[in-house]
């Protein structure tokens, strides 16, 4: 969504089958974009995006306990999805372009009250590849001026 509301579109961002149900946006099924281009870089390119910065933090498959129920069963074939389309994003990334890659360790998506660890993984991850960060960064005086950049509308695609 390029447009509306906020509110439904997060709430759109996180319709995970078996989880949280679907939106209907103007007639159309909207559900987590991570299940079919969990990593867009693709979508940033043509919005036109020379240089892409990705955080990845994986999506580990679970152990076999899992299998033991529907929701268990669910997560694991979502994440089977979701780790299956990460991998085709990053391949298309350039030397150009900056990866970031902490490792949650045991963290997952729903550990909703581990707000700092997570934050704190994404920081050590980013000071990780302040080497390439650092070439992408413009003294202060060009960050004042923050000259605006064009801005490019990808186009619809229904395959």
């Amino acid at each position: 969504m390029d447009s509306g509301d906020l509110a439904l579109a997060l709430r759109s961002s996180m319709s995970v089958p078996g989880v949280f149900s679907p939106t209907d946006v103007d007639g159309r099924i909207l559900g987590d974009g991570g299940l079919v281009n969990n990593t867009p870089v693709d979508v940033a390119r043509a919005l036109g995006a020379d240089i892409v910065i990705v955080v990845n933090i994986g999506t580990p498959l679970a152990g076999r306990e899992t299998f033991n129920s529907a929701v268990g069963l669910t997560t694991q074939m979502v994440n089977i999805l979701t780790e299956q389309n990460s991998c085709a994003g990053l391949a298309t990334l350039t030397p150009r372009d900056v990866l970031i890659a902490p490792s949650p360790g045991t963290l997952t998506s729903s550990d909703f009250n581990e707000v700092g660890r997570f934050i704190a993984l994404g920081m050590a991850g980013a000071w990780g590849r302040s080497d390439k960060l650092a070439l992408l960064g413009v003294d202060a005086a060009a960050y004042a001026v923050g000259a605006p950049r064009p801005r490019r509308r990808m186009s619809a695609s229904r395959c």
